[in-house]
């Protein structure tokens, strides 16, 4: 039975113990650490998810997720629990050297090859604006000689609300404040009072619902750039080396990764080269 102290102002409040309980399946599923200070947005985002299904308490709610053995529960989970905080062209400096830097040295590799085909992955898509940010630059890399090339995007991310707004394509102009506008005209319609990415982008980018912390990556690898930004903010060492060792090893020689300014892989014992602010390159 649930307690007078379990519900505050009509809030569902959590036990000590339900919360560590909560904190190691969402580390041991999804690798995101919650420590104690994320109690308060535990509580906060998952009480939609507790009235719904008409759960009196997180006790309920824990127990549920442990007996049920279908991969809903843990998508609604992750769903509420993950951030989606994104925009178009956040970090620029990254998206220059990508343009200036990266995709040069891809293209002259891969000619080099004796093929035309650049392997791509953007691995926190989020809601799509990393990686329509990331094609807009290809394209514009590439110009007329785009067709000539096997050139799209994955794009991954664990969260499948995420997802579905990134398929769509449509946002509010505020995200898009950082885009000028001759590439919001070329790369976008108007449509009801928003902004939606025109259909020759959208093609371009294949999404896929993926857990990072999957222990074998089912990739071929080789892939000439990987993002994984403003992931590892949430993850432990531990675990950031972990995801790093893997990403190394999805890299061809010579491939970039991107992690988040915010995130650094100084300190973990990977074998990456700093090439510099949040970038790395596989030696």
């Amino acid at each position: 039975m649930m307690q007078p102290n379990d519900v505050v102002h009509g809030v569902i409040m959590i036990s000590d113990g339900d919360f560590n309980r909560i904190s190691k399946l969402v580390y041991d599923k999804f690798g995101i650490n919650l420590s104690d200070s994320k109690k308060s947005l535990v509580i906060g985002r998952l009480q939609k998810v507790l009235r719904s299904h008409n759960f009196d308490s997180f006790k309920e709610y824990l127990d549920y997720l442990e007996r049920d053995n279908s991969s809903a529960s843990l998508s609604e989970l992750v769903n509420r629990i993950s951030t989606n905080h994104t925009f178009f062209y956040r970090e620029y400096d990254h998206f220059e050297f990508f343009e200036k830097v990266a995709l040069p040295e891809a293209k002259a590799f891969r000619l080099k090859q004796g093929h035309r085909r650049l392997k791509l992955w953007c691995a926190a898509a989020s809601k799509g604006d990393e990686p329509y940010t990331i094609m807009i630059h290809l394209k514009r890399f590439f110009g007329h000689d785009y067709s000539l090339w096997e050139a799209g995007l994955l794009a991954t991310d664990i969260s499948e609300d995420a997802l579905r707004e990134a398929v769509a394509g449509v946002y509010p102009y505020e995200r898009l404040d950082k885009i000028d506008k001759p590439t919001l005209q070329q790369y976008f319609d108007y449509v009801n009072g928003r902004y939606r990415i025109k259909e020759e982008l959208r093609r371009e980018v294949m999404y896929r619902k993926f857990n990072l912390m999957t222990p074998i990556f089912p990739f071929k690898g080789d892939f000439d750039m990987i993002f994984c930004r403003n992931v590892m903010i949430y993850f432990d060492n531990k675990t950031k080396a972990e995801l790093a060792k893997k990403l190394y090893d999805q890299l061809r020689v010579g491939g970039y990764l991107y992690i988040g300014h915010s995130e650094t892989l100084n300190g973990l014992d990977t074998p990456f080269k700093h090439i510099r602010s949040a970038i790395y390159q596989k030696a």
